[in-house]
Formats: structure tokens, sequence, C-alpha cells
């Protein structure tokens, strides 16, 4: 994502990653609730980029 400079989507999923890393197996939650899902558009776009 750095590459199409979006910084700030790049940190805050970073961010998240690094939560998700520190603090899986706390909760009882299921490894479902734990994933990140990126938004329709941005996936979209990593998308096309990655089939150009």
């Amino acid at each position: 994502m750095d590459n199409l400079e979006r910084y700030e989507d790049s940190y805050a999923i970073a961010e998240e990653f690094r939560e998700w890393i520190l603090h899986i197996g706390e909760k009882n939650e299921s490894l479902r609730d734990s994933f990140l899902n990126l938004p329709k558009e941005l996936k979209e776009l990593l998308d096309q980029k990655v089939n150009d």
C-alpha cells in the first residue's frame, strides 16, 4: 500500500495486525471475529494493481 501512497491505511493495518498479534488468545472469541476486513474499494484497487 505504500507503493500506492496510502500511508495512513498502511499504518492503520499495521497497527491492527500488531494489536492482533499481541493479544491473540487472550479473549474467548472466534478467529473469524479477529480478522481485519479491507474496505471493498481498497481491495479492488489493490487487486487491479497486482493484475497490472
